[in-house]
């Protein structure tokens, strides 16, 4: 089982949503320990490009498209039931992961 979800429910992010996920770049867990879940909720803008661009660089991306707009407490149901990783954390849109964070240590911890 992978180590961690980075769980990103998004709706028309755009640009707020590239920085959150280039932030994901300060997490000292291996890319493949861990998954960029980004569960888009029927964006209108340009979500989808921003997202299919940004899986050049971050080869961990796997992306959930809705069918339709399900209403943003159930996209985050969404982000939790899909998610691979053993332990989850949610980064939205605005949000950045700082670069001195200690989430290795953390799940350090919650392994021990």
């Amino acid at each position: 089982m992978m180590k961690l979800t980075v769980a990103v429910p998004n709706y028309n992010g755009g640009e707020n949503l590239k920085r959150s996920i280039e932030s994901c770049k300060w997490i000292k867990v291996p890319k493949n320990d861990y998954e960029i879940l980004i569960a888009d909720n029927k964006s209108t803008d340009d979500s989808i490009d921003i997202i299919n661009d940004m899986k050049k660089e971050f080869t961990n991306i796997r992306l959930i498209q809705n069918e339709k707009n399900l209403g943003r407490i159930q996209n985050w149901n969404i982000s939790i039931e899909k998610a691979k990783g053993r332990y989850l954390i949610f980064l939205f849109a605005n949000d950045l992961i700082n670069e001195k964070n200690n989430i290795h240590e953390s799940l350090q911890n919650l392994d021990s």
